[in-house]
């Protein structure tokens, strides 16, 4: 590190009266929290700054004023940077209003993957063939394998296999050209519309809720099922919501 040196540079001052000076300033100020070293570096700047700028020759104790200003400056900015509030400083750090909604309000999300995503499918869509188009729309109006089926005049396992073809052409489409990941998880769609799933009747939502509370009470899952006379998986299915039970029948009013 080089030292100040006695040779005058501006206005008749050398370095070593400037930092001097600066250490003067800073020994005055009216500031003793924060990093003093970061207080002598602005003071010096600012002082110098004048020094260089100035038609006339400032005295010490202009210099001095200067450098006390400075510091002020500086502390101020780095108390509203951390949230101090001036007129109340015993509320410490971090108390401003502004300061608490910046660094606890949590940040607007990204548009991004909302706007790719459904420009992504767009473009997808118009890859598909028309039947597979047929296939999602069946399934999204219906909600069920067996009606979306009907509608398209196909059995069960020709409308499973066509609903398959659609989803493998949108991943191929989805991942452009790189190897396709496995399909999604299969749907828990397996009961039908028609009060059936399996081919097995559905159980009423009551019943079900019965299940719930014979659960709770801590019966088994082969328990319940001896009860009810249904399997165990059966039971852990309607229990785990993949089954909808059949909505109980509305009472005649009296």
């Amino acid at each position: 590190m080089n030292t100040p040196t006695a040779e005058p540079i501006w206005h008749g001052y050398t370095p070593t009266d400037i930092d001097h000076l600066a250490r003067k300033a800073l020994a005055a100020d009216r500031w003793r929290a924060g990093d003093t070293d970061e207080r002598l570096a602005a003071i010096r700047f600012a002082i110098v700054e004048h020094l260089c700028t100035t038609d006339t020759t400032p005295t010490r104790h202009d210099l001095v004023a200067i450098g006390l200003r400075a510091s002020d400056s500086h502390v101020q900015h780095e108390m509203h940077h951390h949230g101090w509030d001036r007129q109340d400083l015993g509320a410490g750090r971090g108390a401003m209003p502004n300061f608490q909604r910046y660094w606890t309000t949590s940040p607007t999300p990204s548009p991004e993957k909302q706007v790719v995503e459904k420009l992504a499918r767009t473009q997808i869509w118009a890859q598909l063939t028309p039947r597979e188009q047929q296939a999602i729309v069946a399934m999204a109006e219906t909600g069920d394998y067996r009606l979306a089926g009907q509608a398209l005049s196909l059995d069960a396992n020709a409308y499973g296999n066509l609903l398959s073809a659609a989803r493998r052409r949108f991943l191929a489409c989805w991942h452009e050209g790189e190897e396709p990941s496995r399909l999604w998880r299969m749907t828990k769609r397996t009961s039908s519309l028609d009060g059936t799933c399996r081919g097995v009747p559905r159980l009423r939502a009551s019943q079900v809720e019965t299940m719930r509370l014979r659960r709770s009470d801590g019966a088994t899952l082969r328990e319940i099922g001896q009860e009810w006379g249904v399997a165990i998986s059966t039971v852990s299915r309607y229990l785990r919501g993949d089954v909808i039970p059949v909505p109980d029948p509305a009472r005649s009013a009296a």
